[in-house]
């Protein structure tokens, strides 16, 4: 070190600084749930940042981010308003502004990414929703992308998902049928005329 530099040794280390809200052991009676984080305007309790519930293991960062939980549990949720209308639903996780903030309520072991990617029923369990405004098709399922993506690509070969015998579905790949794969006999990709 410099002769000339002076080491700052009155400053905190930056991990431990405290950034938001922690509880645990040291939680007070009648708050809110315990070993929680929450960091941002009225996260993880509604209209009151501490309201009264028994959630716990519960992670929201962002502005009224998991901000309707009562009793729900271990679920992280991390943009603004993300998981806001959750109120028991557990296991869930959330990254996007407003993920899950629409529907999901009840539902448990959910994984939406993307703004305003969401499931289709509040209940729905089980089901991940990947995409900016992207909906789910229900418990146990996986949603990959808003209505207005017409493929889902490995690298640049077209990964099959159409559900009609139109046999435009990858290079050299159609469908036989509505639930077969076959080989394109005739034509070339995308123009296959015949499935065998």
């Amino acid at each position: 070190m410099s002769k000339n530099c002076k080491r700052n040794t009155d400053a905190q280390p930056r991990s431990r600084r405290p950034t938001g809200r922690t509880r645990g052991a040291q939680q007070r009676a009648g708050e809110r749930g315990s070993d929680e984080i929450e960091d941002g305007y009225r996260s993880g309790g509604g209209s009151s940042p501490r309201a009264a519930g028994s959630g716990v293991d519960n992670t929201g960062i962002g502005y009224s981010g998991l901000g309707g939980l009562t009793t729900g549990y271990q679920n992280t949720a991390l943009g603004r308003n993300s998981g806001n209308t959750i109120t028991t639903g557990y296991n869930n996780t959330i990254a996007g502004w407003k993920a899950g903030a629409t529907t999901l309520s009840t539902g448990n072991g959910n994984v939406l990414i993307g703004n305003s990617a969401d499931v289709s029923s509040g209940a729905d369990t089980n089901e991940t929703v990947v995409g900016g405004g992207a909906t789910g098709n229900g418990s146990n399922t996986v949603t990959l992308g808003n209505t207005s993506a017409t493929g889902l690509f490995m690298g640049t070969t077209k990964v099959p998902t159409e559900t009609s015998t139109t046999p435009t579905v990858g290079a050299g790949v159609c469908w036989k049928t509505t639930t077969t794969l076959g080989t394109c006999s005739a034509g070339t990709w995308p123009n296959c005329t015949t499935c065998i």
